[in-house]
């Protein structure tokens, strides 16, 4: 079906910006010296910042982390929350930010709702509270996330580079080599449904809602924030071709249609129905436990590319720790927020407990961290492929500052791609269309 007579339906997404914060925003965003100096760079002493402080996360062993800062920050008392998950989190901040009270000091949030409270004045810059010193120790593409308006809003908790994961035994007896390249991705894929129909190489990103994500391989970003006005570019050539290729492999059936993290999705996992994931580092924790019985069969290689020789990555996921300006500490608060996720003790910590893949550059050419062999994957060091991965993301994606609705708009049209109810230059040009005036009713300034 043509896109005409086919509209997304724009309905308020529980975390989208009002319009009458944003307009508040963008008015603030368009005035001032908004530039750290060293004259205002406030002293995170231990010995001079004491005071009670209290974290949202529900990040595994965070009060593990919490009481190793209390160590190093005697004065300092942390009380840890953990508000029941990332969306559970998310839904308790808006109600918080938009009541104006109940909010913590620090704020765990994933990388793409940073823009979006940063724009609101929910959480605050942290330059002249000890980012600025420290936010060119992270990859790239990680501190571009974590910066607004050339300003810092937190500290990053972990990376989540993607990249191939396969079942090497069932591609070997295919006779399918692991591909390079999503030409030779497509052509392996159709092998290997030669061989044993049912059989899949991996899911089909529209169904485990990954898509967006590699629109970000090809290191063109959607959006551009700059002070009051917002850059919106969707319909392009590069994202249609990405979508072009999906929605193929999904008409010729050589793609898996399996809900993300699904019953249905976990069992093709364990037996052998999805050969492999294009996924993220945090993959290997999920197989871990959907596909044990094949630990020592799997191996990683390099996300595919759209040219040979090309190395090109995403991220799929990765959240961070922020200061909210209903703190009535911030100094205490952006203490922790740039010791537990730099200091070397804190960060081994967290490596050891949660196994969450490093931002820090150190970490991640570290030769030791690279070399560790991983037995699932019949002793590979997959982190060298991850880490390479890592620094092959392209670092100018920016987030949406309205990025509910980027997620619903998206979905939307990817799943009428999938139906084959529009092609892919009708949604590239719907997606621009809806986001253009969603954009502008919330009062920004829109570039085409």
């Amino acid at each position: 079906m043509s896109r005409r007579g086919f509209r997304l339906t724009r309905r308020r997404s529980v975390l989208a910006v009002t319009g009458a914060a944003v307009a508040l925003a963008v008015a603030a965003c368009s005035g001032g010296d908004t530039g750290s100096g060293d004259d205002d760079v406030q002293s995170l002493d231990p010995d001079e910042v004491s005071g009670e402080i209290t974290v949202w996360s529900w990040s595994t062993n965070a009060s593990d982390l919490a009481d190793l800062f209390m160590e190093e920050y005697p004065n300092i008392e942390v009380e840890m929350v953990d508000p029941g998950g990332g969306t559970t989190t998310m839904e308790r901040l808006l109600t918080a930010f938009q009541s104006g009270s109940g909010a913590p000091d620090v704020a765990m949030m994933e990388y793409n709702f940073i823009p979006q409270f940063a724009l609101t004045g929910d959480i605050i810059p942290i330059d002249d509270l000890g980012g600025a010193e420290i936010i060119d120790d992270y990859i790239d593409s990680i501190a571009n996330q974590l910066t607004v308006n050339d300003q810092v809003y937190g500290t990053p908790i972990d990376a989540s580079p993607m990249a191939f994961l396969y079942r090497a035994d069932i591609l070997e007896e295919a006779g399918v080599e692991p591909p390079t390249t999503w030409d030779e991705f497509a052509d392996a894929a159709a092998r290997l449904q030669e061989h044993d129909a049912g059989t899949y190489l991996a899911n089909n990103p529209i169904a485990d809602g990954s898509l967006r994500n590699l629109l970000w391989q090809t290191g063109q970003s959607p959006i551009a924030i700059d002070g009051e006005n917002i850059t919106i570019d969707y319909d392009r050539p590069e994202y249609q071709q990405v979508l072009g290729y999906w929605q193929r492999l999904a008409e010729e059936g050589v793609t898996g249609d399996f809900p993300s993290g699904s019953p249905e999705w976990n069992a093709a996992m364990a037996d052998g129905t999805l050969a492999g994931w294009i996924g993220p580092a945090w993959a290997p924790v999920i197989l871990g436990s959907a596909a044990e019985s094949s630990a020592g069969e799997w191996r990683v290689a390099q996300m595919p590319t759209w040219e040979e020789g090309e190395r090109a990555s995403a991220e799929w996921g990765g959240s961070a720790y922020t200061v909210t300006s209903q703190s009535d500490n911030p100094e205490a608060a952006a203490a922790y927020v740039t010791w537990v996720n730099h200091a070397p003790e804190a960060y081994e910590l967290l490596y050891e407990l949660t196994g969450s893949f490093p931002v820090l550059t150190e970490y991640v050419e570290d030769p030791d961290f690279v070399a560790e062999p991983f037995e699932f994957f019949g002793g590979q060091p997959v982190n060298q492929v991850f880490a390479e991965e890592l620094q092959a993301v392209p670092g100018n994606w920016q987030w949406s500052p309205f990025n509910s609705m980027v997620n619903q708009v998206t979905d939307e049209a990817f799943t009428a791609l999938r139906e084959g109810e529009m092609t892919p230059d009708e949604a590239t040009s719907l997606i621009q269309e809806e986001l253009v005036a969603y954009a502008a009713e919330q009062g920004f300034s829109v570039n085409e």
